[in-house]
């Protein structure tokens, strides 16, 4: 095996890192973790402590919102609320769970819309009765709620006690049917996602769950005349003897060829997994582990998203260092050689939702997070680049016969540049970067790579340069 150092010297303009935003002023010890969704060029953000809704620029603000807005008076400490924005009409939603206090309390999946960006709101419409007793059982997964290009809402949920229903996963637009999702179960069922995909007449709804120790797929096709299909669950791994609880996640991800993605972790693996399926869920890759939880840079809250020209994304809290960090992927397995960290005080993130980061277009993502770096627990944001892909090999039928380093392109560059190298045999290679003072600013790769092509992009904002 040969070892090949390759030595790389690179101009680049001035690069403005992200930064992060303190948004609340609430001078409290404890806050929930926040709801976050950004259109045409501001970001809305809420939580259940109050539940108060704040709306700034998706770039960010010189000073903490002092006077937020509160959606609906008389939510009484709701839980889990979401946000949502239609991506047509700007109009935001938001679904929370609220404790109404009686001779018999219960708690309610309430609904409330604004259609003047956040100033004023509906009075609560009830969707559901989510669980009847003293106390709400934890979980994180429920409610969720997708805003899509059509200007429909999507609502899951998991209702425990309803005295109405047995307990059971449900799905419906915001005044539309509700739909059963796990077709009679007999076991509760943890860990659920949803993915809508449009057409040109209806959206297709993609939902999975774990039930009974197996992770099973969903599909339910809503036409815009307000009719649905509802299509038989197919399973997709089963987990073995293992104790699912309520912070285990499922996310599925499709790109624009319906080739599925599906991220999972469960106790006691500490670790995230990832199977594939490029025919409609009927046949899935075997489960390879992408993430080992926990290590320098993840553990088990992580959110994915997946950019319209097919790029996978990923922010994570590790809860041993206090962080959020980032990285990219084109195919799940392989992700950003350095994960790029979001909050730019060290160690002071105390809690983040594996559901809570956003896209911006295919270039940016934004995520929020709770922060304790002012002596309380203050909500913090920051809108940042994708982290670039990681190298990928090219050309792989090619036949190499020398070792060769090409010039980066484009030099100069603002943000990023592409790396092309070629190997003749399978090396422990090392590139390594220097500045115009031949002084080593980084090194990029010190790994065994395989014969052939390949191709590394680098971006400044996973260096501080």
């Amino acid at each position: 095996m040969k070892k090949l150092t390759l030595l790389f010297a690179i101009l680049f303009n001035s690069f403005a890192f992200s930064q992060d935003f303190q948004i609340t002023n609430t001078g409290v010890y404890s806050v929930d973790i926040p709801a976050l969704d950004v259109y045409n060029g501001n970001a809305s953000l809420l939580f259940g402590t109050n539940y108060w809704f704040y709306s700034f620029d998706e770039d960010g603000i010189t000073s903490p919102i002092d006077q937020p807005i509160q959606p609906s008076p008389t939510a009484w400490g709701p839980h889990n609320p979401t946000i949502n924005i239609g991506k047509n009409n700007g109009y935001i939603s938001s679904v929370y769970i609220d404790p109404v206090f009686s001779a018999d309390t219960y708690y309610l999946l309430n609904y409330v819309q604004s259609l003047d960006g956040g100033q004023n709101w509906s009075s609560p419409m009830t969707i559901d009765t989510i669980e009847i007793g003293s106390s709400i059982s934890t979980r994180f997964d429920s409610p969720q709620a997708i805003a899509t290009n059509n200007n429909n809402l999507f609502i899951l949920r998991f209702s425990f006690k309803n005295s109405q229903d047995t307990t059971a996963i449900y799905l419906s637009n915001y005044n539309g049917p509700k739909i059963r999702v796990d077709e009679n179960a007999q076991e509760y069922e943890w860990a659920m996602s949803m993915f809508v995909v449009p057409n040109t007449t209806w959206e297709s709804v993609y939902i999975t769950y774990v039930e009974n120790n197996t992770i099973y797929l969903k599909k339910i096709d809503y036409s815009f005349g307000g009719e649905y299909t509802s299509y038989e669950r197919k399973p997709i791994t089963y987990l073995g003897q293992v104790f699912m609880q309520y912070d285990n996640f499922t996310k599925l991800l499709i790109d624009s060829n319906g080739k599925m993605y599906l991220f999972y972790n469960y106790y006691p693996s500490a670790g995230v997994y990832l199977v594939t399926s490029t025919d409609e869920g009927n046949s899935w890759t075997n489960p390879q582990k992408v993430i080992n939880s926990p290590n320098q840079w993840v553990n088990d809250y992580v959110s994915f998203n997946i950019t319209s020209n097919d790029i996978l994304t990923m922010v994570t809290h590790n809860t041993d260092n206090g962080n959020v960090y980032s990285k990219s992927s084109i195919n799940g397995i392989n992700w950003t050689e350095t994960a790029y960290q979001v909050n730019s005080s060290n160690g002071t993130v105390v809690d983040f939702s594996f559901q809570n980061s956003v896209l911006i277009g295919n270039t940016h993502l934004a995520t929020a997070w709770i922060d304790n770096r002012t002596g309380n627990e203050e909500i913090f944001y920051s809108k940042f680049e994708i982290p670039e892909v990681p190298s990928t090999s090219i050309h792989q039928n090619e036949v190499v016969d020398k070792f060769e380093l090409s010039q980066n392109y484009p030099n100069p560059f603002n943000p990023s540049t592409e790396i092309k190298f070629s190997i003749p045999q399978d090396s422990h290679v090392i590139l390594e970067l220097f500045n115009t003072l031949g002084e080593k600013v980084a090194t990029l790769i010190d790994k065994e790579m395989s014969a052939g092509s390949h191709n590394y992009q680098f971006s400044i904002s996973n260096y501080q340069l």
